[in-house]
C-alpha cells in the first residue's frame, strides 16, 4: 500500500497503473475526511465520471448502505462503462456497497484524515474490541461528556446509526488496510 499526501503525485502513479481501458476507483473514508473532495481532483485529472453515493440515498433514516437505490446507482455505473473509460465511486462504505452491486474496483483509495500525525478515526477501529465494544465504550465518552455539559435530554443519548454502521463497515472491512492506496489529508 502507497501512502500519498499530493493528489498530482496520486494521479501520476494512478495514470500509470490503470489500462487504457474501463476501470473503476473507489474512494472510501469516513465522513468529513476529504473523499469528495479527492473523488472531483481525480475525476478532473484522469477524465473520470465521479459518482458519489450520497446521490443515491434516501436522507434520515438513520443509516446508509440500506437507505441507497442500489438498482440506480448500480445503472448508473453501467452506463459509466459503456461511455466512460473511467468511473470515480466514492463514498462512506463505499466497498460494501460496490460488493452489494456486483462491482469489483481496479483500484482502491482510503483517505485518512491526519490531525499532525494522528488519524482521527483511529479509535473508530480498535482490533482488541468488537465493534460492538467500540460503540459502547464510545457512547460512554459521549454520555460522559453530555452529562458535564447539562446537555443530555435535547441531544439525545448514544451515538447515531450512520456512526454505529461505520465502525462496524471500518471493523468489517478494514478499508484502510485493504486500499492500494492511502491518501492522507492533514489539518
Amino acid at each position: 500500500m502507497k501512502v500519498f499526501r499530493n493528489v498530482d503525485e496520486l494521479v501520476a502513479e494512478l495514470e500509470e497503473c490503470l489500462n487504457q481501458g474501463y476501470a473503476v476507483i473507489s474512494v472510501d473514508g469516513t465522513d468529513g475526511s476529504g473523499k469528495t473532495t479527492l473523488a472531483i481532483a481525480l475525476s478532473k485529472a484522469l477524465d473520470a465520471e465521479r459518482i458519489g453515493l450520497d446521490q443515491f440515498l434516501a436522507r434520515n433514516k438513520g443509516g446508509f448502505v440500506d437507505h441507497l437505490d442500489c438498482k440506480k446507482l448500480q445503472q448508473k455505473v453501467r452506463n459509466a462503462s459503456a461511455f466512460s473509460r473511467r468511473t470515480v465511486v466514492e463514498g462512506v462504505c463505499v466497498q460494501k456497497v460496490l460488493d452489494r452491486i456486483s462491482v469489483v474496483p481496479n483500484v482502491r483509495i482510503y483517505v485518512k484524515r491526519l490531525i499532525g500525525s494522528e488519524w482521527t478515526d483511529s479509535q473508530l477501529v480498535d482490533q482488541n474490541k468488537t465493534p460492538d465494544q467500540i460503540i459502547a465504550d464510545l457512547e460512554e465518552k459521549l454520555n460522559q461528556f453530555r452529562d458535564l455539559q447539562g446537555s443530555a435530554g435535547s441531544c439525545g443519548r448514544g451515538l447515531a446509526g450512520l456512526r454505529k454502521e461505520l465502525i462496524r463497515y471500518l471493523c468489517k472491512y478494514r478499508p484502510h488496510e485493504a486500499a492500494d492506496y492511502v491518501f492522507e489529508c492533514v489539518e
